[in-house]
């Protein structure tokens, strides 16, 4: 859904010498359809974008304009993830599509002269050629969901009883001595010919034995 090619196309900001034909003519304000526009805007700062673009309603407000009225839905797409620290592990957020925030708008002449002059004051805001229906930003939540569950790791704990599964020790158990976080590598001590022996090995060599 977002690729290189969009991002060099739909400047609200810079581009100001061409005009932009996204927006509806205000006399027909109550009749405009909300759309979901994708912006992109400096990594890192998606949410605090999203807070000064709310603070800056009060613009608005001064020529009698309510800007929630136009301003339907505010997103930064987010998932979960698992680090470790200290062999314990941690649930982390992260933004699944840094640098850019999705906005429900209904887009009018002077809700696109509020953006240009948002983003010129606040730092840099592209946004996107079109705008995505309701089940494109749907699917676009949904994939961001599915990489909450792909970023779940093995909840790893030194002591921990383990079976390895592949390599020149699979088939055997013991226990974990160690955890390598960086190089997702775990110190197991196992028993060869009676005598205990550290070894290293992957993450995905290995099952927690319950």
């Amino acid at each position: 859904m977002i690729n290189e090619n969009d991002k060099e196309k739909g400047n609200i900001v810079d581009d100001s010498k061409k005009k932009i034909n996204v927006g509806a003519n205000d006399d027909n304000a109550k009749e405009v359809k909300p759309m979901w526009y994708i912006f992109r805007v400096q990594t890192g700062r998606e949410d605090d974008i999203i807070n000064s673009l709310k603070s800056s309603f009060s613009i608005l407000a001064k020529d009698g304009i309510n800007g929630n009225d136009y301003f339907k839905d505010f997103s930064v797409p987010k998932y979960q993830y698992t680090k470790y620290v200290n062999g314990k592990a941690v649930t982390k957020v992260a933004n699944a599509y840094g640098g850019y925030i999705f906005l429900k708008i209904k887009m009018t002449d002077i809700i696109v002269s509020f953006l240009r002059n948002f983003f010129r004051n606040n730092g840099f805001g592209q946004m996107l050629p079109r705008p995505i229906t309701d089940e494109e930003y749907k699917r676009t939540i949904e994939k961001a969901e599915s990489l909450s569950k792909d970023a779940k790791e093995f909840k790893f704990k030194v002591g921990q009883r383990i079976k390895i599964n592949s390599g020149s020790f699979a088939a055997m158990e013991g226990s974990i001595c160690s955890i390598d976080e960086a190089n997702r590598k775990l110190c197991v001590s196992v028993m060869i010919f009676n005598c205990e022996t550290k070894i290293d090995i992957e993450y995905d060599q290995v099952s927690i034995i319950e």
